[in-house]
């Protein structure tokens, strides 16, 4: 196991590592912390607590994510899209853990770009950045969205926007060696 700290850790210092998976649904994580006899009361928590579309969301979502895996592409995007309105009108105003909206995102993304797409799948993809820019985005997938980002940028000539993916994608590997990145991203290492 490799751990990365977003601080200097000093000696005697605690380190602390998530029991659960923030990503997972809050259902979820209050199961698998009830075993330990604990009630989480973090942002995340009480955010998903008190809103009054949490259970409705997560089912549509719950819904979508398993029609995702056994239909088309251009059946995917059709559903989707749908949901994706709906997704968007269910959070609240301040809700700045949207989940639920960065998966679908992240879906219809990869939808898309089998479907030859490639600017809506950007698009979306960029989105999903934009949303997931609170403490979440270390336990999720920005590393790889960033990276999927900057091979994009390359390809159409904006090296500049190319660069700035990499280092999005460093700073959320808590990485600033380029040749420790390389091992996680071999195929941006010309890049580098």
């Amino acid at each position: 196991m490799i751990v990365f700290a977003t601080d200097d850790i000093k000696k005697g210092d605690e380190i602390c590592i998530s029991y659960i998976n923030p990503l997972s649904n809050y259902l979820e994580r209050k199961k698998e912390l009830s075993g330990w006899g604990f009630i989480c009361q973090c942002e995340l928590c009480e955010m998903d607590v008190k809103d009054p579309m949490y259970s409705e969301r997560n089912e549509m979502w719950e819904e979508f994510k398993k029609f995702s895996t056994e239909f088309l592409p251009k059946e995917i995007i059709a559903k989707g899209e749908a949901l994706l309105r709906k997704i968007r009108k269910s959070y609240i105003d301040g809700n700045k853990y949207k989940v639920v909206l960065a998966e679908l995102l992240w879906i219809l993304s990869s939808a898309y770009i089998q479907t030859g797409n490639t600017t809506t799948s950007v698009q979306y993809l960029e989105e999903v950045i934009k949303i997931m820019d609170n403490p979440l985005k270390y336990h999720y997938k920005i590393a790889e969205i960033c990276v999927s980002l900057a091979i994009y940028y390359e390809s159409t000539g904006d090296l500049q926007k190319s660069v700035q993916m990499i280092e999005k994608a460093m700073e959320s590997k808590f990485c600033n060696d380029k040749s420790q990145f390389k091992l996680y991203f071999p195929e941006i290492s010309h890049l580098l």
